[in-house]
């Protein structure tokens, strides 16, 4: 459900949104999701243990099925900019393997992105465990990232829109490597609370400044989301294994440093594309 609603939210937005104000839109409604996401876990934890399993999925389907019902009701005004053209399945997996030039820049730097990231995000909790914090400790450092991101997400869509998407994905990418140094030897705990402000910077940076990049330059459609989004899975899939192994068999710092290498590198990527010039645009596919 998650990976279907993402492309077609994110296309609803490119292709309803006026054009200058994209990265603001996507920032607002980005925020609101980041701040459910907070909510979330505390709230259905609650239901669970006052209402048992079941009532409180059963509540919570009802929540999903009300919000269904308003985006329809709410949606049915909105005009949106209509598509150049629509292809088939075959041709889109064919455009996926054989992406146009000017695309592939895009989707190598997402795919070095997910990368550098997928190196040690999952392993962040135990890492932090193996430093010496507490649970309650390493659950405050990812909700302060969290909360960080949730707070900075409208402006940070504001950027997007009187900069370049290109230029928000470099700075992204200079909060990671800065985070990823940080945790690299998260000890004394200042080092950790200083790295959760700056992965959750990087992620308020690089949620507008990535989909407006898509939009702008590969295009408003739901395809071109998806296709960019296929691309981050596939190079993001063996990282963390890659990292683990790194984290047992050289130290638990070489993930976190090969990391911060990574991201520097995808920031080179991103500052390079920020003057890209918009192929397909907001009104097209983007694989033109």
């Amino acid at each position: 459900a998650f990976l279907a609603g993402q492309p077609a939210r994110m296309s609803f937005l490119a292709r309803g949104s006026p054009e200058e104000s994209l990265g603001s839109y996507i920032g607002m409604t980005s925020s609101v999701f980041s701040g459910s996401r907070l909510v979330g876990p505390v709230v259905s934890g609650y239901l669970a243990e006052s209402l048992g399993y079941r009532l409180a999925f059963e509540l919570l389907a009802a929540a999903s099925f009300t919000g269904l019902i308003l985006f329809i009701i709410i949606s049915a005004g909105v005009k949106l900019r209509p598509l150049a053209r629509s292809s088939g399945l075959k041709e889109a997996y064919s455009r996926l393997l054989r992406p146009p030039r000017h695309v592939i820049g895009v989707l190598s730097y997402v795919a070095i992105d997910r990368l550098g990231w997928s190196l040690w995000f999952p392993l962040l909790t135990a890492h932090l465990y193996n430093n010496g914090y507490t649970e309650s400790e390493a659950g405050l450092i990812v909700t302060l990232s969290g909360t960080v991101q949730t707070v900075l997400l409208p402006l940070t869509g504001r950027l997007s829109d009187i900069t370049t998407p290109g230029l928000v994905l470099a700075a992204s990418e200079a909060s990671g490597v800065l985070a990823a140094l940080l945790l690299s030897n998260p000890v004394p705990e200042e080092r950790a609370y200083l790295a959760a402000l700056f992965m959750g910077m990087s992620i308020a940076l690089w949620v507008p400044g990535y989909n407006t990049l898509i939009a702008k330059i590969v295009g408003g459609s739901g395809e071109a989301y998806a296709a960019a989004n296929t691309v981050r899975s596939v190079a993001g899939a063996p990282a963390p294994y890659i990292g683990g192994v790194f984290y047992e068999a050289v130290s638990p710092a070489a993930p976190y440093l090969a990391s911060a290498v990574i991201l520097g590198a995808a920031g080179i990527a991103a500052w390079r594309l920020r003057n890209g010039a918009k192929r397909g645009g907001l009104y097209d596919t983007g694989w033109p």
